[in-house]
């Protein structure tokens, strides 16, 4: 039996291979979309849960603010230049009034705030590597939140301003105190969530979880 020769078109097609724009082919039963199912990308398998997600977020979100709060309000009140002051009679003066440690104390929260947010970023990557948007945004959120407790807990260390002026009076004249903490530039606060941010974004650039990488379509050949 004599097997039939292929025809001019046939190996035209055989050379051609698939058509890439061809209709793509039906979705097997039970098939993955990307709202989870038997897919091939890395969250194949598992069907998106908001209130997981939202659940995460805050969890990072409380263990961030706890964490940066407390850090950056004993850092800050142990390592910000203080303000001296100059008793005279029954007022205070600056000592030096061309000084620059009104605003010191600004800078070292921020500088502080900086340093303890880029921390917070690298342990929730650490820990969280495959993170997602909710656990991110509780990222930013927790460390926004632990500034403005590490700010009140910073000032809440000093003694007040009644104390201060007790503390003024039985020195007398010519003494030379310090003055209470305060942070006067409340954009500091920023300081911890721009550092947890940045850190996270780096490290997931760099050592974060990659897609597959899709090969592209075969160029057809005409002819």
């Amino acid at each position: 039996m004599t097997l039939p020769l292929p025809t001019p078109d046939d190996r035209r097609a055989a050379m051609r291979g698939p058509d890439p724009w061809a209709a793509p082919p039906p979705p097997a039963p039970g098939g993955a979309t990307g709202l989870g199912g038997a897919g091939s990308g890395p969250g194949a398998g598992r069907p998106v849960s908001w209130g997981r997600e939202i659940l995460a977020g805050a969890v990072v979100m409380a263990a961030v603010a706890a964490a940066v709060g407390p850090v950056l309000g004993l850092l800050w009140e142990r390592l910000a230049p203080r303000v001296r002051l100059l008793v005279g009679g029954d007022a205070l003066y600056l000592e030096n009034p061309e000084s620059q440690q009104a605003i010191a104390g600004d800078g070292t929260f921020l500088l502080l705030g900086l340093g303890v947010g880029l921390a917070a970023g690298v342990g929730v990557f650490l820990l969280r590597r495959r993170s997602g948007v909710a656990e991110t945004a509780g990222l930013a959120l927790g460390a926004g939140l632990g500034a403005v407790l590490a700010w009140r807990l910073g000032e809440l260390l000093e003694p007040d301003r009644d104390e201060i002026r007790e503390l003024a009076r039985r020195l007398g004249d010519g003494a030379v105190i310090d003055a209470p903490l305060e942070l006067n530039a409340l954009g500091a606060l920023i300081g911890p969530a721009f550092g947890a941010l940045l850190a996270h974004f780096l490290c997931m650039a760099l050592w974060g979880p990659r897609d597959p990488v899709r090969r592209p379509p075969v160029f057809p050949r005409w002819g």
